[in-house]
C-alpha cells in the first residue's frame, strides 16, 4: 500500500465517527497510526473547530512529523456537521 493510499484509508476509516468522538477529540492529542508494513510512516488525525465552538467540527488526516519528517507531507480534510439540538 502506496503512502498516499494508506492516507485514505485511514481517512476512510475515521469518517463515519460521529459528532461525539470529535467533538471529545478537540484539544486533545491527535490519534495516530502507524503503517502496517512501514513503521516510518505515521498518519496524526485531529480535529478542530471549523469557525466557532459548538459548530462544524474540521478533521485533518494528515502523514505526522512525529516519525519522520518529509517535504511535501500530505493532508486531506473532512467536516463533522455541527450537531443540532435532539438529534443526539
Amino acid at each position: 500500500m502506496s503512502d498516499h493510499d494508506f492516507l485514505l484509508a485511514v481517512r476512510d476509516q475515521y469518517v463515519g465517527k460521529p459528532f461525539s468522538f470529535w467533538e471529545r477529540l478537540i484539544g486533545g492529542d491527535p490519534i495516530e497510526v502507524v503503517h502496517p508494513s512501514d513503521p516510518e510512516v505515521c498518519i496524526d488525525v485531529s480535529a478542530t473547530w471549523e469557525k466557532s465552538e459548538g459548530g462544524s467540527i474540521l478533521v485533518l488526516v494528515s502523514e505526522s512529523s512525529h516519525c519522520v519528517w518529509r517535504p511535501g507531507m500530505r493532508t486531506v480534510t473532512f467536516v463533522v456537521p455541527a450537531q443540532r439540538l435532539g438529534t443526539g
